[in-house]
């Protein structure tokens, strides 16, 4: 019933084109937070128009918003199958894995993108993945990528100098974190880390032994990564914490900003 009354305003107010009408229906739904309503408008302007991918992607996010992660990545796949290069949908789907815990997907999303489309947020969250996957090289990679674009971004930077830490690169975190640190208004753990990082080094001066330096290496490891409680997705950009942290097979855990 619901369908059909549907058409019948849809024919009667664009008769040209319906799908437009059903997806305005969807949005005011969806805003009005009436999802039954919003849910069968979608369906009804994909039916109207299958060749569009507006009508599965407004429903694998609104899927996704309410938690029916595996619908929404259904819609996501249907949306990709009409095109197989949307960044809305790869982005969509990324997010999608990271909430099922399906993490490697998660990455595969990722680099599904094409490189030209490889925006900052892309690259910061591909290199957040791969580092928790133990892939330090390929996630710095990412992290100077997405630095070319944007010299002054503070939270690649950071990443970068952690990613760097994990990889045995003590000195050239090190020195990102400093450059990161002069910028105005940069992230709070950035001085955080950089006075952990000092701290570190600070002690290292004099006779010190191998045993106690991998003693205090081992300590600065945990000092860092003692500020992760939950994380947080948002539309562009992920947050990391200890629940994504606890991929299988991964043992570091890392700060992020």
């Amino acid at each position: 019933m619901l369908s059909l009354c549907f058409i019948g305003c849809a024919n009667k107010n664009n008769p040209k084109n319906p799908e437009n009408v059903f997806m305005d229906i969807g949005n005011n739904a969806k805003a009005s937070k009436n999802i039954p309503l919003a849910i069968q408008a979608y369906k009804n302007a994909h039916i109207a128009a299958p060749e569009k991918i507006e009508a599965p992607l407004a429903l694998g996010d609104i899927s996704q918003d309410i938690g029916s992660y595996a619908k929404a990545e259904k819609y996501y796949n249907q949306v990709l199958e009409i095109d197989n290069k949307s960044e809305k949908a790869l982005l969509s789907l990324a997010r999608n894995k990271i909430l099922l815990k399906k993490y490697d997907s998660a990455i595969s999303s990722y680099q599904r993108i094409p490189a030209s489309d490889h925006n900052i947020n892309v690259l910061s969250n591909l290199g957040i993945l791969l580092d928790l996957a133990g892939l330090h090289e390929n996630a710095q990679d990412c992290y100077r990528k997405g630095l070319a674009q944007d010299k002054n971004n503070t939270v690649l930077a950071n990443n970068l100098a952690i990613s760097l830490l994990n990889d045995d690169k003590l000195n050239e975190a090190h020195s990102y974190l400093k450059a990161a640190a002069a910028i105005p208004k940069s992230h709070k753990i950035i001085s955080k880390n950089l006075d952990l990082i000092e701290d570190y080094l600070y002690s290292l001066q004099g006779e010190v032994s191998d045993s106690d330096k991998e003693k205090l290496k081992t300590d600065l490891t945990k000092k860092i990564n003692n500020n992760q409680e939950r994380i947080v997705l948002s539309k562009d950009s992920i947050f990391v914490s200890k629940k994504l942290c606890a991929m299988p097979n991964v043992n570091e855990k890392i700060t992020r900003v």
